[in-house]
């Protein structure tokens, strides 16, 4: 059996390519979405509606009769298509791609605008600090979905501070009814568009490499009266937990949430949950999430672990106050995740003492434990002087991870 896998484009028959073409008017069944399928209607061909990767691979498995087969996916093969999912089930060997036009080349041509320096955002069920990347990047294209539309994305950027931004939104890409609006991001956050739409934001003046991810001063953030992990704590807790892009980590007992922003810095396609109880913290937590614009932070209002319960499994997880439930704490996440990576902040004794008794009992691997002691200069008069801040116990461990069993 012959399986192509074919690039189908936006929908309109016209932008079918004609290998693309020739490969279906032999086929024997076509697969894919109603509305693609529905295109070909006047071939004689059996099919199959379906857009789930693992039901197709049952449905070819067991119709071996088919001598050549094509899966139909819009866009092209290779721009967020079921392409790559099918690939890996059925092995390189049995499939050949063909491609199509995608989203993003047929929009930036009817813009006359070049995309390879696009940088590609798909929302369709997925939280990502979209703001970061407006703010990093000079061409930004957005696939929506959900309930990201383009108006409720425009609307964001404008509270970000990013309305006077040019941007061009399309919908219906390739139908009889297309509808491209140009103008600005506030423009563009009024109008409504179907879920068939796309977004091209253009930023003139990116920050890049000169906007500071980690590290970040405890001036910047507001305070009020809640307690705040401080600067060269928080750098190194963080470097301790070995944030990788696209992570889910909790951030419990956030505080102010200084921890947690910088977090959704470092991972604009993961999402950072801060679960805190205290409502003046929250409250400081929601003011420095829209200050710094990170859209994959989420405030989780409660105490662990029952505020955790419901969240997805974390891959990484810092606690910085556990209201006295530190084990029960560990027990739950090892729960949601075997393997995940804790970094715990103790200032006494009797916290450090219950941290490494809790590792012990739940089987963590012996952690590495810092003690750091933190002096900031004063002036007095004439002279500068250190203030030396009190010692902090910073204990990170990872069950079945990387560190020497005791």
């Amino acid at each position: 059996m012959k399986i192509y896998i074919i690039g189908i484009g936006l929908g309109n028959p016209n932008f079918l390519t004609k290998e693309a073409k020739k490969i279906i008017d032999f086929s024997d069944c076509l697969i894919g979405a109603k509305r693609m399928l529905s295109a070909f209607e006047r071939l004689e061909k059996e099919r199959f509606p379906c857009v789930r990767a693992e039901e197709i691979v049952q449905f070819l498995a067991s119709h071996t009769n088919y001598s050549q087969v094509s899966i139909l996916v819009s866009g092209d093969t290779g721009f967020y298509s079921i392409a790559k999912k099918l690939t890996e089930l059925l092995g390189k060997e049995k499939v050949s791609w063909i491609n199509g036009i995608s989203s993003l080349q047929y929009f930036t041509g009817k813009l006359c605008v070049s995309w390879e320096d696009v940088k590609v955002i798909s929302l369709h069920g997925r939280e990502i600090n979209f703001i970061n990347t407006v703010t990093f990047h000079k061409r930004i294209f957005f696939l929506t979905g959900g309930k990201y539309t383009v108006q409720e994305i425009c609307q964001r950027l404008c509270g970000a501070g990013f309305g006077n931004l040019r941007a061009a939104a399309g919908e219906n890409l390739s139908y009889p009814q297309e509808r491209i609006v140009a103008g600005t991001v506030q423009q563009l956050s009024k109008e409504c568009f179907s879920d068939l739409a796309v977004l091209l934001v253009e930023n003139d003046n990116p920050s890049g490499a000169k906007h500071q991810v980690h590290g970040l001063a405890d001036e910047i953030f507001l305070r009020g009266q809640v307690p705040m992990t401080k600067s060269e704590i928080r750098s190194v807790c963080i470097s301790k937990l070995g944030i990788c892009e696209g992570d889910i980590l909790y951030d419990i007992g956030a505080g102010t949430g200084s921890v947690s922003i910088e977090m959704a810095l470092q991972t604009s396609n993961g999402q950072v949950y801060a679960v805190e109880k205290n409502p003046a913290a929250i409250e400081l937590i929601r003011q420095n999430k829209e200050k710094f614009g990170v859209e994959n932070l989420q405030i989780v209002s409660g105490t662990a672990p029952d505020a955790i319960e419901n969240l997805p499994a974390p891959d990484k997880v810092f606690i910085g106050g556990s209201s006295g439930n530190l084990p029960e704490i560990l027990e739950l996440l090892l729960k949601k995740n075997p393997f995940v990576k804790v970094t715990i902040n103790a200032i006494t004794l009797e916290t450090l003492t219950e941290a490494l008794t809790a590792f012990k009992n739940l089987g963590f691997s012996a952690p590495d434990v810092v003690q750091i002691t933190v002096s900031r200069s004063r002036t007095a008069g004439h002279y500068t002087l250190m203030r030396g801040e009190n010692p902090v116990y910073i204990l990170t461990a990872q069950k079945g991870g990387a560190y020497a069993e005791i």
